[in-house]
C-alpha cells in the first residue's frame, strides 16, 4: 500500500514538472542586445547597422565641409528619408520601423530641416529613380530645381541578399546601402555600405 501510494505521489509530481516545463515563458528582452535566430535578416540588425550608419554620415568630416560652404550662416539644409528598399528574398521584411529611427535620429541631430514628402510626387520619384540607375533626365531636373517646396537632400537605402546553402550550411549575406542624394548638383555628397553576414551549420550525426 505504501509503495502504491508513493508511486502515485511521484506521478503526480512528474505530471506536475512536465507542464510547468511546457507552459510559455513570458519575459522582456532587452531591444540592444543581439539575438540570433536564425539566418534571416534581424530587426536588431537593421537597427544597428542603420543607427551607425546615420552617425557616420552626421560626423563626416567632408560632409560637414560641403555643408557648410553651400548652407553659410547656420542655416541648416532641409532632407527627406525615403523608405529603405527592400531587395532580399525575405518578401516581409519591414523596414517602416528602422526609416523612422534614421528620420528621428536626423531631426534630433539639429543639423537639418526635416521635410516629409508625400508617397505621391511623381516629379520627384522619378528624378530619384533616374540618378539611382546612373540615367539623367534635364527637363526633369530642371524641373525639381525649380520647385520652391523641396529638400536639398534626400537620404536613400537598400537592403540586398546572397544566400547560398548546401546540407549542412546555410550562408547569407547582407548589405545595407545608403546614400545622400544632392537635389541641386544631383551628385552623392555621401554614402556608405554596411555588411552582415550570418551563417548556420546544422549538428552532424554518426560520426
Amino acid at each position: 500500500m505504501l509503495n502504491h501510494n508513493f508511486t502515485a505521489l511521484l506521478l503526480v509530481a512528474l505530471s506536475a514538472a512536465f507542464l510547468l516545463s511546457c507552459r510559455t515563458h513570458l519575459s522582456y528582452a532587452d531591444p540592444q542586445e543581439a539575438r540570433i535566430i536564425s539566418t534571416k535578416l534581424g530587426a536588431y540588425d537593421l537597427q544597428q547597422n542603420a543607427v551607425a550608419m546615420v552617425d557616420s554620415l552626421l560626423s563626416n568630416p567632408v560632409l560637414n565641409r560641403k555643408l557648410a560652404e553651400q548652407f553659410p550662416d547656420g542655416k541648416r539644409p532641409v532632407i527627406s528619408v525615403q523608405g529603405l528598399v527592400n531587395d532580399t528574398r525575405q518578401l516581409n521584411l519591414k523596414l517602416d520601423a528602422i526609416t523612422n529611427s534614421i528620420s528621428t535620429r536626423l531631426i534630433n541631430s539639429d543639423k537639418f530641416e526635416f521635410m516629409d514628402l508625400p508617397a505621391n510626387n511623381e516629379a520627384l520619384v522619378q528624378i530619384i529613380a533616374d540618378i539611382m540607375s546612373g540615367i539623367g533626365d534635364e527637363s526633369r531636373k530642371a524641373q525639381l530645381i525649380g520647385m520652391q517646396d523641396r529638400p536639398d537632400y534626400i537620404l536613400t537605402g537598400v537592403v540586398q541578399e546572397i544566400s547560398e546553402s548546401s546540407s549542412r550550411v546555410s550562408d547569407s549575406y547582407y548589405k545595407l546601402t545608403m546614400r545622400l542624394v544632392n537635389l541641386q548638383t544631383f551628385k552623392f555628397d555621401w554614402a556608405e555600405e554596411h555588411d552582415i553576414r550570418k551563417t548556420q551549420t546544422k549538428a552532424k550525426f554518426g560520426y
